[in-house]
């Protein structure tokens, strides 16, 4: 026998709504037991481990489960491992944690737990998810600066029931897929670690004929001081401006030339600290009358990019088969001779700990107002011959691409959830036995 999921047209009214012919509409508070919490005696927290831990909510509540901060001797209202712990006062009411212990739960939290034979608990959490906001906005406008949701509202919180066996096979098939967003995000977090600690090691001590890590340590011999510490003795230290056919900064004003269709307009929210890629998910365009002068700032493949006001020292790499695109004045645009240096190698530099280590220099000083184009081309680098450059690359690469493709995964199997719970959370489509 194996389930699948199939559309379903038979439904009906209900208070919320149509709804499954088989499927009912309940109170939270006759499907739940919900118990309110009471906080301890102040006097009796601890944060040494001694007692039960504590939850009173906003502070303890994480993104999934709860940390234990403090603890007390004298434990009040208690909730079960696996009971829903829904936060019911302050910044994070609404927000929803599972137990993973036995704690003692305060007046900002109620811990929720489905009746035996009637509702299954980790439905009811799936349920309470969606509605979360709802009970939010509604705790927001009630007037009050600080929301909450108090016991009469919580136990009257409507929601669909379907059959007892549907609810398991439901939140069985929703855990699969929460199961595998952990994982993916548990990788990508693997995979970022694994190539931070890469990339320090590359840009520091590079690659030998073999390809292998230089050894200080080993081969010490292998290794010189400098003034940006020690690197390869084969390892070179220039300024940027050695390497650039030209340095410079979009035009101010072009502001006015804002369209909806056009030319990509590059500006610093379009960089991100996490790679060199441009993000891309909030561009702005510009369509420019002929009389302006645009040359300048238009980007190519290869073009380094630095914000150089505000946030500064967030770098970007333009890529081969790049659109039409020009940065804006809050960014500095810098061509380097490809022939004699890579841009990715330079970016990845100054985007790794000792290129930053400048730039938080500069702002120390008092550079807040932004970085002049004369201070950006005498950034320090540090320059390895154009081969190992390019091995180097090359690695870093292969960490961005898998890094990308597991992101991509991982986004796909969220937008997966989020259909899922709309179709099986409210009966559009249900589960079968064949």
């Amino acid at each position: 026998m194996r389930e699948v999921l199939v559309k379903y047209e038979e439904f009906k009214d209900s208070p919320v709504g149509r709804i499954p012919k088989d499927w009912n509409v309940a109170f939270l508070e006759d499907v739940a037991e919900i118990v309110m919490g009471q906080s301890p005696p102040g006097h009796t927290y601890n944060q040494v481990g001694r007692g039960m831990p504590l939850i009173n909510g906003p502070v303890e509540f994480g993104d999934r489960f709860p940390s234990k901060l403090q603890w007390t001797n004298t434990p009040t209202k208690l909730c079960k491992p696996k009971d829903i712990l829904f936060c019911i006062r302050g910044s994070t009411t609404g927000r929803i944690n599972i137990a993973n212990d036995t704690f003692c739960i305060g007046r900002g939290v109620a811990a929720i737990c489905g009746k035996e034979g009637i509702a299954i608990t980790g439905f009811v959490e799936l349920l309470l998810r969606r509605l979360a906001e709802v009970i939010l906005s509604e705790a927001r406008g009630s007037g009050s600066t600080f929301p909450s949701v108090n016991s009469t509202r919580l136990a009257e919180t409507l929601l669909l029931l379907p059959p007892f066996e549907e609810q398991k096979k439901i939140a069985e098939i929703l855990d699969t897929v929460d199961e595998a967003i952990a994982r993916t995000s548990s990788l990508i977090i693997k995979l970022k670690q694994t190539k931070a600690g890469l990339l320090q090691d590359l840009l520091t001590r590079g690659l030998d004929e073999d390809g292998k890590l230089r050894d200080p340590q080993a081969h010490p011999e292998q290794f010189k001081d400098s003034p940006l510490g020690q690197i390869p003795r084969y390892w070179d230290i220039e300024r940027l401006e050695s390497f650039a056919e030209f340095i410079t900064s979009g035009s101010r004003g072009w502001a006015a030339y804002y369209s909806d269709e056009g030319a990509m307009f590059i500006r610093i929210g379009n960089l991100t600290r996490e790679h060199l890629n441009l993000k891309l998910n909030n561009i702005a365009y510009v369509k420019l009358p002929a009389s302006i002068e645009g040359a300048r700032a238009r980007v190519q493949a290869g073009d380094l990019l630095i914000s150089a006001t505000a946030d500064l020292g967030i770098i970007g790499v333009i890529p081969s088969s790049f659109e039409e695109a020009y940065v804006n004045q809050h960014i500095a645009l810098i061509r380097l001779d490809q022939n004699r240096i890579n841009s990715w190698w330079v970016g990845n530099y100054l985007s790794g700990e000792l290129g930053q280590k400048k730039f938080y220099q500069l702002n120390d000083i008092g550079a807040k107002s932004g970085l002049n184009l004369q201070t950006i081309g005498a950034l320090l680098i540090v320059v390895p011959p154009i081969q190992e450059q390019e091995k180097i690359v090359k690695i870093i690469n292969t960490y961005n691409v898998r890094i990308c493709t597991e992101e991509a995964y991982l986004n796909k199997l969220k937008l997966h959830k989020q259909g899922l719970m709309q179709d099986l959370l409210t009966g559009k489509v249900r589960v079968k036995n064949l």
